[in-house]
């Protein structure tokens, strides 16, 4: 009875599949009206897909392939023959590994949970991918201006080496008049010279010129100390920042810093809104650090 009972879906389905090709393509004799045909002959659509379905499977098979899947019953059939069965577990029934139905149905909700955990990790790699990109953006940018500041440092240590070098000039040119001055003093002259005169305008002179170098040199000092004090200053206020944040978040939760314009920021947001990880971000916080 069982014999009778497969033989008979599998010459059912035979005829399903020659009607279906007769009366289902829009435009031929009989323009698509496969729907109908079936109604008239008191099948589901649901039955006529699955016996077309399993005409499909047994097209494609070897004979004893077609022989091992001839002793398995009509709902098993119908199982492996969906576009959607597994292609692995139906290799492993068409080879005889998988028997029975149940075994085929536990191992295909096995792989169906294999496949998702792989694409939640998968998920997971890509926001965790996400992070580092921005993370390494980051620190880039962070080295860049670092490197900046330290090119800055040393052209205002140039410039400071160079102050220094002039005025040091300036003290052998003091020295050097000073001594042109007594040699002038000792020198017998047949016209009156206002010694004290002369002196009084190389000292203001002198004195001027040192003032002027000595001001020039203490402004250069200060610029040179107020930048080196910023760039160490905002080291520190970044890194108590950062570990500010990460004692507020949590267990498990990390903060990173980035750093962006006012229109990167607004695009970062603008793009967080739109992802398509928005619900595995939603409760990230975005913290502006000025």
């Amino acid at each position: 009875m069982e014999n009778l009972r497969r033989n008979f879906i599998f010459e059912y389905a035979r005829k399903v599949s020659e009607a279906h090709e007769l009366l289902a393509k829009p435009g031929s004799k009989y323009n698509g009206v496969f729907g109908k045909w079936c109604e008239s002959e008191g099948i589901s659509r649901q039955t006529a897909n699955n016996l077309l379905n399993l005409v499909k499977l047994f097209d494609k098979v070897s004979d004893k392939q077609a022989e091992t899947l001839e002793q398995l019953n009509p709902t098993f059939l119908y199982e492996i023959a969906k576009p959607s069965a597994p292609p692995e577990l139906v290799e492993q029934v068409m080879n005889g590994d998988i028997t029975t139905h149940k075994d085929y149905i536990a191992l295909k909700q096995q792989l169906e949970k294999e496949q998702e955990r792989a694409e939640k990790n998968y998920q997971d790699y890509l926001e965790e991918s996400d992070k580092l990109t921005k993370y390494v953006r980051g620190n880039e940018k962070l080295k860049s201006q670092l490197a900046e500041e330290h090119d800055r440092a040393e052209h205002a240590e140039s410039r400071l080496k160079a102050k220094s070098e002039t005025v040091t000039e300036l003290m052998e040119m003091n020295t050097e008049l000073e001594q042109r001055v007594k040699e002038l003093e000792s020198r017998p002259i047949d016209v009156v010279v206002d010694v004290d005169e002369v002196n009084r305008r190389v000292s203001e002179a002198m004195n001027r010129i040192n003032s002027e170098t000595a001001h020039s040199l203490a402004e250069e000092r200060r610029d040179f100390a107020e930048r080196l004090n910023a760039k160490d200053d905002r080291i520190f206020e970044l890194e108590d920042k950062v570990k500010e944040l990460e004692s507020k978040s949590g267990s498990g939760k990390k903060s990173f810093i980035i750093y962006l314009t006012p229109p990167e920021l607004s695009e970062l947001i603008e793009e967080l809104k739109n992802s398509k990880f928005h619900d595995a971000i939603k409760n990230a916080r975005l913290i502006k650090i000025n």
